[in-house]
């Protein structure tokens, strides 16, 4: 849901390339999971003795991303910073949910035809969501047995 939003939002940033979309993609991911979140903990009674091993994993993983793209991203964006500006991991944190909702807002924009599949650097992450988006379209359909 993020990606068209995001790489738009990272477009304007343009001398800065594919780097910038990765890290804004990732970012505004980190800044929407707490609704995945969310969304398992509503979910908790039909995902039955997996609710907590799913809900631990999820979280995990997405902190560890978070981490790890605060740390990638530290030393490529440590030139942009404001003087006497120090971003810490909460910051980031807060910073990705911002992202993410510019993201979202900017989707109907970043879903139009030849927005950033025209692109050449663009392209990788354009065909990188259009199989993710495929994944989910398959899970989606997958039901576990008895629902």
């Amino acid at each position: 849901m993020t990606m068209p939003g995001s790489l738009v939002l990272s477009g304007f940033d343009q001398p800065y390339g594919i780097f910038a979309g990765i890290m804004t993609w990732i970012s505004a991911f980190v800044g929407l999971s707490p609704v995945a979140l969310l969304y398992l903990l509503l979910r908790w009674d039909s995902l039955g003795r997996m609710a907590i091993p799913v809900t631990v994993a999820f979280a995990t993983s997405v902190f560890f991303l978070a981490f790890a793209t605060y740390s990638l991203a530290q030393p490529a964006y440590g030139g942009f910073a404001a003087a006497g500006y120090v971003q810490s991991f909460p910051v980031f944190c807060i910073a990705s949910v911002l992202s993410a909702s510019l993201a979202l807002m900017l989707f109907p924009v970043g879903v139009l035809p030849g927005n950033y599949l025209h692109d050449p650097e663009y392209m990788i992450l354009g065909i990188v969501n259009l199989g993710i988006l495929a994944v989910i379209l398959v899970l989606w359909r997958i039901r576990p047995a008895g629902e």
